[in-house]
C-alpha cells in the first residue's frame, strides 16, 4: 500500500537489502541457503538492471537481455563451467548433477559421455580401455584427425587415446567400483576433472571415423 501511495520502489529495495545483508548469515549452516536466496533474488533483478552485490547493496548493472545470460551471470557454478569454456557434450551429461552439487555423479557422467562420444563416431560397442585402443589402434583405427604420417602426428594420436584411457583410469573407474561416500570430489576437483574431460572432446570434435569401418 506504502509502495502503492508513494509510486516508488525504495521500499522494496530497501527491504531486499536488509533480508540479504550477510551479516544475517554468518553461521555457517546458513552459506548454501544465502547463496541460495542472492543467486535466485539476482536472477530477477538483472533483467531490470540491478544487482544485489555480496555485501548486501543493490547496485546498477547491464541489465540482461535473456534468461541464459541470467544463468551466465548468476549462477557461479554454471558461470565456471562458462569461464573454463567446457564443451557442450561435458555439460550436456553433468550441468545437472554438478549444479545440484553433486560433483561424484557430475564426474561420472561426462566420463562416460566421453566413451559414448567415440562408440557414435566410430560405431564400435565396447566400453573404457578395450573401446579406446581398438578406436586408436595405430596401424588399424576406426577414427582419424590427422594424417598420420610424421612422428609428430601419430605421437598426438596415441597421446589422445591415452589421455581417454587416463581418463577412465582416473575417475570412470574408481566412481564405478568405490563406494560414493568413499570417493571425495570437491569443486574444484570436479572443475579440473571436467576441464580435462572436455579437452577429450575438444579433440573429438575433428576425429572423423575412417571409411569403409
Amino acid at each position: 500500500m506504502e509502495i502503492h501511495k508513494n509510486h516508488s520502489f525504495v521500499l522494496i529495495y530497501t527491504f531486499l537489502e536488509k533480508a540479504l545483508n550477510p551479516v544475517a548469515f554468518t553461521d555457517e549452516r546458513s552459506r548454501d541457503k544465502y547463496n541460495y536466496l542472492l543467486e535466485g533474488t539476482n536472477k530477477a533483478l538483472l533483467l531490470a538492471g540491478l544487482e544485489i552485490t555480496k555485501e548486501g547493496k543493490l547496485t546498477e548493472v547491464v541489465q540482461a537481455k535473456t534468461l541464459d545470460e541470467v544463468d551466465r551471470r548468476v549462477n557461479s557454478l554454471q558461470k565456471q563451467l562458462y569461464n573454463r569454456a567446457i564443451h557442450i557434450e561435458v555439460r550436456k551429461y553433468c550441468i545437472e548433477d554438478y549444479l545440484q552439487k553433486d560433483y561424484y555423479d557430475a564426474v561420472f557422467e561426462a566420463a562416460k559421455g566421453l566413451a559414448e562420444r567415440v562408440r557414435q563416431i566410430t560405431g564400435l560397442t565396447t566400453d573404457g580401455g578395450t573401446l579406446f585402443q581398438t578406436a586408436f589402434a595405430k596401424n588399424d583405427p576406426y577414427l582419424f584427425f590427422n594424417s598420420m604420417q610424421t612422428d609428430s602426428e601419430k605421437s598426438e594420436f596415441i597421446g589422445l587415446k591415452e589421455l581417454m584411457e587416463a581418463i577412465f583410469h582416473l575417475v570412470r573407474n574408481p566412481a564405478a567400483h568405490t563406494p560414493k561416500i568413499n570417493w571425495k570430489v570437491d569443486e574444484a576437483k570436479a572443475l579440473d576433472i571436467l576441464t580435462l574431460i572436455s579437452f577429450a572432446h575438444k579433440y573429438l570434435d575433428e576425429c572423423h571415423k575412417i571409411p569403409g569401418k
